[in-house]
């Protein structure tokens, strides 16, 4: 009886590790210990837990830089991978491949631009002109646009899940596997959604400015593209920020 016991915790245990092996595995239990200190710290300061709130906002600072620091691997893990560049060039000409090559355009412009501010704002490369800031706001402005395509492609796949369960049910079968499709679809909508809150509270307030305030060189155009594509950003509170960001960290475990 005492080594059931122990073995089921142990057990459990084993189960966790094999959850937190991957990188996306871990990002998911990180992304609840980066949104959640949000949301609570305010609430918790209200009634007199002041030394609590920091203590959550710190940990949640922790917590963010440790999935930045877990997502220098996404350039090869998600990104540049061979199958999805072969399904990109194999991609009819039309609306939908130009969609999936600016998916890919801000994906593979993410990477770059998040290292750059994560390294700067640490001190590991040197910061002038507040490097760390201009190119976290290019990080942020390409996981906004990421994140609405990723909607548009996901209304795409829900519209056409819907449709084959019409015809489906008019021919009396089994529209079972539409139905789960379209209920995963829905929550990977309203995920994103409550992602596309967070992302635009983190916009800069002063504009996106990859090369500060007297740019020049050959990365103008650039500058120039994201200054434009960048909107203002969503005056949200810390705890508003924290709870759309909760949700959708929850929503990664439906």
């Amino acid at each position: 009886q005492f080594l059931y016991f122990i073995g089921k915790p142990v057990r459990t245990m084993e189960a966790l590790s094999a959850k937190v092996a991957t990188i996306s595995g871990r990002d998911k239990y990180l992304g609840v210990a980066q949104f959640f200190p949000m949301l609570a710290e305010a609430p918790l300061e209200a009634v007199g837990m002041k030394a609590l709130g920091s203590s959550l906002a710190a940990f949640s600072g922790v917590a963010g830089s440790a999935r930045a620091l877990a997502r220098f691997s996404l350039s090869a893990d998600a990104v540049f991978t061979t199958a999805r560049m072969d399904a990109l060039a194999k991609m009819p000409m039309g609306p939908w491949k130009i969609v999936a090559a600016l998916q890919f355009f801000f994906d593979a412009m993410f990477c770059p631009f998040e290292h750059t501010s994560f390294l700067a704002g640490n001190g590991v490369i040197a910061n002038p002109n507040d490097r760390a800031g201009r190119y976290g706001g290019g990080a942020v402005t390409c996981w906004m646009w990421g994140i609405i395509l990723n909607v548009v492609v996901g209304v795409r796949d829900y519209m056409a899940a819907r449709a084959r369960a019409a015809v489906a049910r008019a021919r009396k079968e089994s529209s079972s596997r539409e139905a789960a499709q379209m209920r995963a679809l829905e929550v990977k909508i309203v995920k994103l959604l409550c992602y596309l809150v967070v992302a635009l509270s983190f916009l800069p307030q002063a504009g996106v400015r990859l090369l500060g305030n007297t740019p020049s060189g050959p990365l103008l155009p650039l500058h120039k593209l994201f200054a434009a594509i960048a909107p203002p950003p969503l005056p949200v509170s810390n705890t508003v920020r924290g709870l759309f960001g909760t949700t959708a960290a929850l929503l990664e475990f439906a």
